[in-house]
């Protein structure tokens, strides 16, 4: 309990950034090195970084078995995390540099309701690429 207190008084004091837990597993091929960020991380991090901003446990994402591909949320998924069109396309550009296709926007949003969007989740610390902000080629 005491430990507690004092973690969350550094916290506080020194600004010190609590990140939650990103996993992915997944190796791109390296015709996909276009996809990295800055710093090297693949799509496939940095979407699961970001969809990691709602889920306080951290979120996976794991390779693909031959033949799958990844798809949108279903409607207790669906949030800021997961309904906007960045991580749709990190999440696509994951499943392409894994040699598989990827799902349409209005597949990936089906379940999305009132959270679809353009916008980012606030993630700070996460870089992102610049190609993943560019417009899908359709409008809400």
């Amino acid at each position: 309990m005491v430990h507690s207190w004092i973690m969350l008084s550094l916290v506080t004091l020194f600004g010190i950034r609590v990140t939650f837990a990103q996993f992915s597993n997944v190796e791109c091929s390296t015709n996909y090195s276009w996809t990295k960020n800055i710093v090297g991380e693949s799509p496939c991090t940095i979407a699961s970084s970001l969809e990691a901003q709602c889920y306080p446990g951290g979120f996976n994402i794991s390779a693909l078995s031959s033949g799958s591909w990844y798809i949108g949320p279903n409607t207790t998924q669906a949030n800021s995390c997961e309904c906007n069109a960045v991580v749709y396309s990190l999440v696509s550009a994951c499943g392409a540099c894994q040699g598989s296709t990827w799902v349409s926007w209005h597949s990936w949003i089906a379940e999305c309701s009132n959270y679809t969007s353009y916008d980012l989740p606030e993630a700070p610390g996460i870089i992102v690429p610049s190609w993943a902000y560019l417009s899908i080629g359709v409008r809400l």
